[in-house]
């Protein structure tokens, strides 16, 4: 695929449907390399490759959401006409939102099922706890967020190489603008939360009801907000749930 915006990180033998995922702030497209490990042989599983990151490390960091939502878009149009789904994880799950308003948008075709992984609904974005003028606010970000070790933040190589692609992601989260006018989806929305997710519960999660004219579901996963990573297994029985044809 010419276009470096998606990484191909696993073709099922039997592929019948396509899962594009989405990460969270400062990661790459390879944290979903293991959930080809818990996925039938009818699910490929590709990743969402921004610049600044693995293989695209040369590149400079995107922060303004119209450039990286058409990367992606033109990413997407190279595909044959295999169903596919998305699941977008925090930041990742309101990217993979503006993905699929802006493949609607155009007439295009989109996503069968949006999954969305603490991630606050387009209408009720919070940026209280992303905001920073300089690193040792960033660093207090990272920390009330959660999911990175103290050991690991206060370690020079994560500093060095991190620290600005979670800046670039942090800017590009608090810069997001939404759209009062928007058309809902026509897809359906699965909006999952942890259960010990401190700054996503069920309540943001219902809030994605605004954003879809198709079904809500709502899916509580043990773990915290990184539940993805925590709780693979989990997160992906309901993946694999609706990513059949039935769940449609």
């Amino acid at each position: 695929m010419s276009n470096d915006s998606i990484q191909l990180l696993s073709k099922g033998s039997d592929e019948r449907v396509r899962l594009l995922c989405f990460p969270h702030a400062g990661a790459g497209a390879s944290i979903y390399h293991v959930w080809s490990n818990h996925l039938p042989s009818w699910v490929g599983v590709h990743g969402v490759q921004l610049p600044g990151r693995e293989q695209r490390v040369h590149e400079a960091a995107l922060m303004d959401w119209q450039p990286l939502v058409e990367q992606i878009c033109q990413g997407v149009a190279e595909w044959d006409d295999t169903p596919f789904i998305f699941y977008g994880h925090s930041l990742g799950g309101l990217l993979a939102y503006e993905v699929a308003r802006s493949l609607q948008l155009r007439g295009a075709t989109g996503p069968r099922v949006l999954v969305t992984g603490g991630a606050y609904a387009p209408s009720a974005v919070r940026k209280d706890k992303t905001r920073f003028t300089n690193q040792a606010e960033l660093i207090e970000s990272i920390r009330r967020l959660g999911g990175v070790d103290e050991a690991v933040i206060q370690d020079k190589d994560f500093i060095q190489h991190f620290m600005p692609m979670i800046a670039a992601d942090f800017t590009l989260f608090n810069r997001y603008v939404h759209d009062a006018d928007a058309t809902p989806l026509a897809c359906p929305v699965v909006a999952l939360f942890g259960r010990y997710d401190e700054n996503h519960d069920r309540e943001n999660a219902l809030q994605w009801r605004a954003h879809t004219s198709g079904n809500l579901h709502v899916r509580e996963v043990a773990g915290g907000h990184f539940f993805h990573r925590e709780c693979v297994g989990e997160t992906l029985d309901i993946v694999k749930r609706f990513a059949s044809a039935g769940a449609w």
